[in-house]
């Protein structure tokens, strides 16, 4: 029986967009073309209170983020949070009982046979939460984080910011983009990175096509 996706978008808006846009063009890669070779996808936007090192807002966004699931628990297989800060928010358990699948999980998985140095670009709140601190064996390492909120912010705003500085702090490593904002702007940048949209989309279309009628 084919399953059914939902995405959680809006910390910010745009990356749930992208992961929507990637797994539709994966799967027109792949010789789909009728509406009916598509999957039932809700992309849900969800206007987040400010997370960026702001943690009197902690509190606010984790009900902001459970009512959003519990909407989505009766109508999809499968749910994937387009922001990684989201998922400091709720617990292993959650995560099974709303049947999230973990960017965090994705990115782990995709690192398991590297051995380079690693390098996250993310937002100030994932550092203090120590969001990525599981992804590799070796020690993760923060880039800026006030640099990275400042790119952040631009991205939100719709801008292209500067990200030459990233190429230049990390080169001959692997960089992971610790927030989907990075996944907004980063396309056709010269630098090896780990994408955890792409990885989300990727992880869709599998899905889709093992349980497939």
């Amino acid at each position: 029986m084919k399953k059914s996706f939902g995405i959680i978008s809006g910390a910010g808006p745009m990356a749930g967009v992208l992961l929507y846009r990637q797994t539709i063009e994966l799967l027109q890669a792949q010789g789909a073309w009728q509406d009916s070779d598509f999957p039932k996808i809700f992309l849900m936007n969800i206007p987040f209170i400010d997370m960026l090192d702001n943690k009197k807002n902690d509190v606010l966004v984790r009900n902001q983020l459970i009512k959003s699931l519990e909407e989505l628990y009766t109508k999809v297989d499968y749910v994937y949070i387009a922001c990684q800060t989201l998922h400091a928010y709720l617990t292993p358990d959650e995560l099974i009982y709303y049947r999230i699948i973990s960017l965090l999980h994705l990115i782990k998985t995709e690192l398991y046979s590297l051995d380079k140095p690693l390098w996250v670009v993310a937002s100030s709140t994932s550092r203090r939460l120590n969001l990525h601190s599981q992804i590799h064996r070796s020690r993760v390492r923060y880039l800026n984080p006030q640099a990275c909120d400042q790119a952040i912010q631009s991205i939100l705003r719709g801008l292209k910011p500067n990200l030459n500085w990233i190429i230049e702090k990390t080169f001959n490593s692997t960089v992971v983009l610790g927030c989907t904002e990075f996944s907004v702007s980063c396309e056709g940048l010269g630098f090896q990175w780990i994408d955890p949209i792409h990885l989300a989309a990727l992880d869709i279309v599998r899905k889709f096509i093992q349980h497939g009628e």
